[in-house]
């Protein structure tokens, strides 16, 4: 994996979490996610993944047709998300300007 695509996939967990904390009172589905977040699929997945291994998400199962897959941020989930969003806001208040 080149450098680039580590960053896109380290943009996109970032996108998926902030999207899960934006809806953090509902389940959210695959295609609500990769909508709200504007992750495409695959990294989509490959982020959802990552989060459930590090505990901060949920998977849920509901039967049916067609069968769906139900995600929600953990409590621990919810306290990386607010992590992030600080970060954000104090990175959005330095001073830099970027060379065109």
């Amino acid at each position: 994996m080149d450098s680039l695509q580590h960053f896109e996939n380290q943009v996109g967990v970032f996108r998926v979490l902030l999207f899960l904390y934006e809806n953090r009172d509902r389940d959210s589905m695959v295609t609500e996610i990769m909508r709200g977040s504007g992750v495409n699929q695959a990294p989509m997945y490959r982020s959802l993944n990552l989060l459930q291994r590090y505990g901060a998400v949920t998977k849920e199962r509901r039967r049916g047709f067609p069968p769906r897959s139900l995600y929600r941020l953990t409590r621990q989930g919810e306290k990386l998300a607010e992590s992030v969003l600080e970060l954000k806001r104090r990175l959005e208040r330095l001073p830099i300007q970027l060379e065109a």
